[in-house]
């Protein structure tokens, strides 16, 4: 590894009491700063030490965080994490992800991402078959006006909808 990166690495490993309190939300309002807490768990990923406590850290947000923007970034974060240190047991938590059908989409579908940078196997036949479905669904329903949530099965479901980001 290039000596620089190591050296941002290591930076950001000793400012770990700077970054850890962006993780969660402490703004009350209506509309808060999802940017800061997604890249806050990119940024957390690059650690070089205490690889438990941050990834102990990451772990705990995806139950709390409402945003899935956010949701996403800890996933993969903590999949990146995962990699670079081999953590046993990230490719059963990422497994238990994403073959949960009460998760939303978004989540299963980077949980199986995550899961596919965890493992050098084959993609599990149930894993191919669920991805493509709601990718499929959502890609439809992106073409059209919008559409029902893919995991509503009666007619009050969310509407799916376009996030911007600027």
């Amino acid at each position: 590894m290039d000596w620089t990166i190591q050296a941002a690495r290591d930076a950001i490993t000793g400012d770990l009491h700077v970054l850890f309190p962006l993780l969660p939300d402490p703004d009350p309002d209506p509309d808060p700063d999802h940017d800061v807490r997604s890249a806050t768990a990119f940024v957390l990923a690059a650690v070089t030490g205490e690889i438990p406590r941050v990834s102990s850290a990451l772990h705990r947000r995806p139950a709390v965080e409402d945003d899935p923007v956010v949701q996403v970034s800890l996933i993969l974060a903590i999949a990146q994490l995962a990699r670079e240190h081999q953590d046993e047991h990230a490719p059963t938590w990422a497994r238990d992800l994403w073959s949960d059908p009460g998760r939303p989409h978004e989540i299963r579908i980077c949980a199986g991402l995550a899961r596919l940078c965890l493992v050098a196997d084959p993609v599990p036949d149930e894993l191919r078959a669920w991805h493509g479905a709601p990718i499929r669904e959502e890609l439809r329903c992106t073409a059209s006006a919008g559409c029902q949530s893919p995991s509503s099965s009666s007619g009050s479901g969310s509407r799916v909808k376009a996030r911007s980001r600027t």
